[in-house]
């Protein structure tokens, strides 16, 4: 916690949310079905850092910010999601909790296809607010929307060897896909 002091003020009160969020993570199965939504906050609230850090004036309420750092926390979602499967049914024997658990295998796949395009949709409110160029739309939102389900199409959820195999790689596509979108964006702005 002592970098802390390096960091410009807001962006060290900016910070707090993910220390938070990595503290309790190891602990949210215990107590809620939603432990995906607590690493997505721990893990994609650097987005909301990273603003504040690069001077994005009050980043924790720019629209644009917001709804990438949604996007992303929706993406962690949706693969650690499909990682929860592989445990499925020994979660739900030991009383651990999950997403896996609270869709289970009948509302799973559909639940993750609503998440994927809801993240799709995410990036093109952030592109669109941001006033971004053709090509950051053409690579995040378009290599994100084929990526993500593509992964939802094929991922068998009650095998667990499957569900291990797109978690291993169903993250890599939208991660290099939004990567490209905000790096094209950034050379030609």
């Amino acid at each position: 916690m002592c970098f802390l002091f390096f960091l410009p003020v807001e962006t060290a009160w900016c910070s707090l949310p993910a220390i938070v969020a990595n503290y309790y993570y190891p602990y949210s199965k215990r107590h809620t079905n939603l432990p995906q939504v607590v690493l997505g906050v721990s893990l994609q609230w650097a987005v909301v850092l990273g603003s504040t850090a690069m001077g994005v004036g009050s980043a924790w309420t720019d629209k644009s910010v917001l709804c990438l750092f949604f996007a992303a926390l929706l993406w962690t979602v949706v693969y650690d999601t499909v990682y929860g499967f592989q445990d499925y049914r020994s979660d739900v024997k030991l009383g651990v909790g999950s997403t896996a658990v609270l869709f289970g295998n009948r509302w799973g796949k559909l639940i993750l296809w609503l998440l994927s395009n809801t993240v799709v949709a995410l990036l093109l409110a952030s592109g669109y607010v941001a006033g971004m160029h053709l090509v950051y739309f053409i690579a995040a939102a378009g290599g994100t929307f084929s990526s993500l389900n593509l992964m939802v199409a094929f991922v068998d959820l009650e095998l667990p060897e499957n569900c291990g195999w797109w978690f291993a790689y169903g993250f890599w596509g939208p991660g290099v896909s939004i990567s490209v979108g905000l790096l094209s964006e950034y050379l030609i702005g």
